[in-house]
């Protein structure tokens, strides 16, 4: 089984038809509360944004959890993928750049960012608090 991870605004890495399918892997995402309340393209599109949120949310295999900034929490400070596959695949990051993307697999790089997903994780706002703060 793939797990996906995933810490960026305002687009998500699946489709809706993709998250859609039975059997679709564990997908986690986490949002910075700032990013989210920042107003890119007007309030239709931060509307259109909340909805889609809210509705990958409802997901039965999609976690989103909010970085709340009345707290004082990890912040990586850098947009990143997380992909653990089943073996032989190799777990890899995509971590994005100014100008560019890296992609590695090597063992310290995946060691660094897990670190980094499990303490947002551990700090963000609790699953099911989202679809309220998304209202």
């Amino acid at each position: 089984m793939t797990r996906a991870r995933n810490y960026s605004f305002p687009t998500l890495a699946r489709s809706p038809a993709s998250t859609a399918r039975r059997g679709t892997p564990p997908f986690q995402d986490r949002h910075d509360e700032a990013v989210l309340r920042r107003v890119l393209g007007g309030p239709e599109v931060m509307r259109e944004q909340y909805e889609h949120l809210a509705e990958l949310a409802a997901r039965d295999h999609v976690t989103v959890q909010i970085l709340p900034l009345n707290q004082p929490v990890y912040r990586c400070g850098q947009n990143f993928i997380l992909m653990e596959f089943e073996p032989p695949l190799p777990t890899v990051v995509s971590v994005d750049g100014f100008s560019s993307v890296n992609v590695t697999d090597k063992d310290t790089e995946i060691w660094a960012y897990r670190r980094r997903f499990d303490a947002m994780r551990s700090e963000a706002g609790r699953p099911r608090e989202t679809p309220e703060f998304l209202k």
